[in-house]
């Protein structure tokens, strides 16, 4: 298994990339998820989401910019396709990688990493860290 990378963004920082979000190339969301998707999103991945996660699910469902792409949710998305599902690809990773459960994925960045939020490591926000961690068999 790789090795993991620790960052953290602060709920204020999130505030402040969505604001500047809009303004960049292609800028595009899938509008927000409601909360029967984002609790079946939970049960299915046997987690509860932060109350910062949950805030960007709701407003903005999955949000792509300038060649970016900040994955969404699908709970329903059985066709196997991981492209912005963070769902499909926890699932797939846990399977396929090992990957603990609490390691929700939520960005390619198209190198063999990927950025995850790490719910087993919370602040005192109970905001997860975002780590970067090369997938390796």
């Amino acid at each position: 298994m790789g090795e993991a990378y620790n960052t953290e963004m602060s709920y204020q920082s999130l505030v402040k990339a969505m604001k500047l979000a809009p303004k960049c190339r292609f800028y595009t969301t899938a509008g927000g998820k409601s909360e029967e998707e984002i609790e079946k999103s939970e049960r299915v991945l046997n987690i509860s989401f932060s109350n910062q996660h949950r805030e960007f699910l709701s407003k903005y469902g999955y949000l792509s910019f300038a060649g970016n792409e900040i994955f969404g949710i699908n709970p329903d998305g059985d066709s196997g396709i991981l492209e912005g599902n963070s769902v499909a690809y926890a699932i797939n990773d846990r399977e396929e990688y090992h990957l603990p459960k609490e390691w929700i994925p939520i960005y390619n960045f198209e190198d063999g990493y990927m950025a995850y939020l790490d719910y087993s490591s919370l602040n005192v926000e109970k905001e997860p860290k975002v780590i970067s961690f090369e997938r390796k068999k």
